[in-house]
C-alpha cells in the first residue's frame, strides 16, 4: 500500500517476516539530492498504518521533523492522550507540561531536543520555587510524550529518560498503631464523616474510591466490598470514573466491624432521604456516602473537616490518604504478607507495596520473627514434649 500526502511526501507499509513485524517507510523528500527517507515499526498494520499517518501528517502540515517543536508535538500528544487516561490525569499532565516545560522548552525543536536542556529547565523550575515532588511529575510526563514520540519514529531517543531526576525527599511512613487507629474513629463516630473513615480504615481504599461506592458494590451479607470506580471532578462536576488502573478493580474482604457500621449507615440514610423529600436529588444514583442532598461528597470537604475532627479530639493530625497508610502497615503487623495487602490496596505490582512500606517492613518483620522465636520457646508441646529445651522423649 502507498500513501501520499501534500507535498508528495509517500508512504508505504510492508511485512517484515525477517522482523516479526509491520515495516512503514516514508519519504521526507531530497536532502542534497538524495532522498529522505524514514521507516516505522509496529506489531500489527494498524499500529504501522497509525505511525505512517503521524509522519505524513507532520510533513503535509510543513512540520517535518527538523522544525517541529516541541510545543507542537506537546499539543497534539495531549489530544490524543485523553483516550488513554482518566480525565483527571489528562488535566494534570496538560497542567504540568504547560506549567514547567512549555515555558522554556517550547521553542526547542523535537528533534534537537537534549537531556542537558530538560536537566537545565527542571533546575530553572527549583530555582523559581517549584516543588521537587512537582518537577519529577513533570519530568515524567516529559518522558512518557517523548516515549510516545520515539515509538511513533518521531526520535531516536528520550531527552527527558535521560536527563537528570529531581531529587525528592521521601516523607517517612509513620505506622499507625491499633491504639490511634481507634481514637480516629472515636473522633469520627456519630458524624456524617464516621462511616466514610471506617470504610477508608478498614479496606485501604484511596478516597475517591471510598466515595465513589455505591450500595451495589456493598454486599453487607457476604461481607465484601467491589472497587469499581473512583470519583473525580470533570468540568467541574463530580463524576465517577475508572479506578486508577486495572489492578484497582478489586474486591476487598469486609471486615464485621465495619458490616455493622455500614448497615446502620444505610439505615440512617433511608430515613434521611424520606425525610429530605423532593429536596433529596441525587446526581450519581445508589451512592454510599452522599450529602444531605444525595449529592456526592467533595474530597477536600472531607479532608477539611477530618482535619478538624482530628484536632477537636485530641488526636495526632494525618492526612485522609494515611488512613490507607493505616490500614496496610496495622494489615502487615497483624502478619498478613505483603502480596495479601498488595492486592487489597490494589497495587500493580506487589514490588510498589513492598517499596511503599520499605521504612516499616523491618519493624513488622522484626515483630513477627519474635513471636515465632516466642512460639518455639514454649514450654510444652501439644503432645507433651518440651520445645526449645531438651529434647522431647521418643517411644
Amino acid at each position: 500500500m502507498t500513501t501520499r500526502a501534500r507535498g508528495h511526501h509517500e508512504g508505504s507499509i510492508r511485512r517484515r517476516p525477517d522482523l516479526g513485524a509491520w515495516e512503514g517507510r516514508v519519504s521526507l523528500g531530497y536532502r542534497d539530492g538524495h532522498r529522505v527517507r524514514q521507516s516505522v515499526y509496529g506489531k500489527t498494520r494498524a499500529e504501522c498504518a497509525a505511525k505512517v499517518a503521524v509522519l505524513l501528517r507532520g510533513t503535509a502540515d510543513g512540520a517535518a521533523d527538523e522544525r517541529r517543536t516541541l510545543r507542537t508535538f506537546a499539543a497534539t500528544w495531549t489530544a490524543q492522550v485523553e483516550a488513554r487516561v482518566r480525565p483527571g490525569t489528562a488535566r494534570r499532565y496538560r497542567e504540568l507540561i504547560d506549567g514547567y516545560i512549555l515555558p522554556t522548552l517550547g521553542g526547542v525543536r523535537l528533534a534537537r531536543l537534549t537531556p542537558a536542556q530538560v536537566s537545565a529547565a527542571l533546575a530553572a523550575g527549583r530555582a523559581a520555587g517549584a516543588a521537587p515532588r512537582t518537577l519529577a511529575h513533570a519530568r515524567a510526563v516529559l518522558r512518557t510524550c517523548l516515549g510516545d514520540a520515539v515509538r511513533w519514529g518521531l526520535l531516536t531517543r528520550n531527552a527527558a529518560a535521560l536527563s537528570d531526576a529531581p531529587r525528592v525527599p521521601v516523607a517517612p511512613i509513620v505506622p499507625m498503631t491499633p491504639e490511634e487507629a481507634r481514637a480516629i474513629l472515636a473522633a469520627t463516630e456519630g458524624h456524617w464523616l464516621g462511616p466514610i473513615v471506617a470504610t477508608a480504615l478498614y479496606s485501604g481504599a484511596r478516597q475517591g474510591e471510598v466515595l465513589a461506592l455505591q450500595w451495589r458494590d456493598v454486599d453487607l451479607i457476604g461481607g465484601t466490598v467491589r472497587i469499581r470506580h473512583a470519583l473525580q471532578r470533570v468540568d467541574g462536576r463530580l463524576q465517577l470514573v475508572e479506578t486508577k488502573s486495572a489492578s484497582s478493580r478489586r474486591m476487598i474482604p469486609m471486615a464485621p466491624a465495619l458490616a455493622a457500621i455500614l448497615t446502620a449507615h444505610r439505615a440512617a440514610q433511608a430515613a434521611a432521604s424520606l425525610a429530605a423529600g423532593s429536596a433529596w436529588m441525587p446526581t450519581i444514583p445508589d451512592l454510599c456516602f452522599p450529602t444531605a442532598t444525595g449529592a456526592p461528597r467533595d474530597a477536600s470537604v472531607v479532608t477539611h473537616t477530618l482535619h478538624a475532627r482530628l484536632r477537636e479530639a485530641g488526636c495526632p493530625d494525618r492526612r485522609f490518604h494515611d488512613l490507607r497508610h493505616g490500614a496496610a502497615t496495622l494489615l502487615l503487623a497483624a502478619g498478613s504478607d505483603l502480596k495479601t495487602v498488595s492486592t487489597i490496596l490494589g497495587h500493580s505490582q506487589i514490588s510498589l507495596t513492598a517499596n511503599t512500606y520499605a521504612a516499616v517492613l523491618p519493624a513488622l518483620t522484626g515483630a513477627a520473627v519474635g513471636r515465632l522465636d516466642a512460639l518455639l520457646r514454649a514450654d510444652s508441646d501439644p503432645g507433651g514434649g518440651k520445645v526449645g529445651g531438651k529434647p522431647s522423649a521418643v517411644a
